[in-house]
This record gives C-alpha cells, structure tokens and sequence, in this order.
C-alpha cells in the first residue's frame, strides 16, 4: 500500500495510542525487524513539546 497520509492526529479524536504503529507504516524494514522479534508491543513515545525556537508552547489556550 502506497500514499499514506495522517496529520493533526490528535486533534478531534485521540490517536495517541496508535501513532506508535501507524508512524512506521512504509518503514518495511522497520516492520520486518518488528515481526522477526516476535511482534512485542509497541513502547509508547510521546513527548511533550513546550518550546519551539522562541515560543513558548506550555501554556493551553482556554476554548
């Protein structure tokens, strides 16, 4: 399968728990390496992102 979009992931629903898996689609080596150890789980990786060059981002907007 080719042409794979996904963006704004966690703006209406909460895609957090599979972003971890749909992040390697099209990495088949990736993929390969996942199912020869034995298909475990995917460890989560979410970071937080508070700064960005001179902005500061770890306030929450109300609404």
């Amino acid at each position: 399968m080719q042409h794979l979009f996904f963006w704004d992931c966690n703006d209406r629903h909460d895609y957090s728990v599979n972003w971890d898996a749909l992040r390697r689609l099209g990495h088949r080596e990736d993929i390969a390496a996942w199912i020869r150890s034995g298909s475990p789980a995917f460890p989560g990786t979410v970071s937080e992102l508070t700064k960005l060059a001179d902005w500061d981002l770890s306030y929450a907007t109300p609404g």
